[in-house]
């Protein structure tokens, strides 16, 4: 007998929500495997909204990426793809929820707004 264990080793964090695809399970395990969200009830619902706006923009850029950004409307008038607005929408939407959730890693390189009194050396008036 082997003395190595055949039992599955404990999944890493909260399991992944039913009816996720394969994008979205994906990025789901990466961001909980890598950032502790357990018992974050409201982290884990923005997680959830985050992954299924990966897949929708993903499923929607696959679609433009082999009918064009142009398609063909009324009287063979070019038109921008419906699904543009689904892919930018998504993104978007995507974004929001990975500010939320502080995963954006776009924090300003100099300070938002204007100076606090005394800056560059000003002296107030006495």
């Amino acid at each position: 007998m082997s003395e190595f264990s055949t039992r599955k080793r404990a999944p890493r964090g909260p399991v992944a929500p039913s009816g996720l695809a394969e994008a979205g399970r994906r990025l789901w395990k990466r961001i909980v495997g890598n950032y502790e969200l357990d018992g974050d009830v409201a982290a884990l619902v923005v997680l959830e909204t985050v992954c299924r706006s990966y897949e929708t923009a993903e499923e929607a850029a696959k679609v433009i990426a082999v009918e064009g950004r142009m398609i063909a409307g009324q009287k063979n008038v070019m038109k921008l793809h419906p699904l543009v607005g689904v892919e930018r929408d998504a993104r978007a939407a995507m974004l929001v929820g990975l500010k939320l959730l502080n995963l954006a890693g776009d924090e300003p390189t100099k300070p938002v707004g204007r100076p606090p009194k005394g800056a560059f050396g000003a002296v107030g008036r006495g």
